[in-house]
C-alpha cells in the first residue's frame, strides 16, 4: 500500500494501539478478538460510519468490509461456528496466517517516519 493520505495525531494512536494492544496478544493467545468493542479504531470511527478510520480509508467501505478482517471474521463463523458475542481467538493455521497478515496490513497503514521517507 502506498501511504498517500496523512493522519491525525489520533488516528494514528488508535491504529499503533490496535496492533500493539489488540491483535499482537490475540496472534499470542493472550487476548480475544471482541469485535469493535475492544478496537481502538472502532471507538474512535464506527458511531461515524468510520470516516476517518485508516482501515475505510484504505478500503473505502465501513466496518472493515473488504479488509483481511472480514476474511478473519468469515473464517472464525464459517470455520469455527463462532457466533455473537464474539471472542475470536486463533485455533487453527488458518487463522493464525489470517492474524499475520491483519498485522502486517495495519503496519502497512501506518507512515514510513524514516528521514526522507515520508
Amino acid at each position: 500500500m502506498t501511504q498517500d493520505f496523512i493522519y491525525d495525531y489520533e488516528a494514528l494512536n488508535a491504529l499503533h494501539d490496535s496492533i500493539t494492544k489488540k491483535w499482537i496478544p490475540i496472534r499470542n493467545k493472550k487476548g480475544f478478538d471482541n469485535t469493535t468493542a475492544d478496537c481502538p479504531l472502532c471507538r474512535l470511527y464506527a458511531h461515524n460510519v468510520c470516516i476517518g478510520c485508516p482501515i475505510a480509508i484504505e478500503t473505502k467501505t465501513p466496518y472493515c468490509d473488504n479488509s483481511l478482517y472480514s476474511l478473519w471474521s468469515l473464517h472464525q463463523r464459517r470455520d469455527h461456528g463462532l457466533k455473537p458475542p464474539f471472542f475470536f481467538q486463533p485455533c487453527c493455521v488458518t487463522c493464525a496466517a489470517l492474524i499475520d497478515e491483519f498485522i502486517d496490513y495495519l503496519y502497512s497503514l501506518l507512515p514510513d517516519l524514516r528521514e526522507g521517507k515520508t
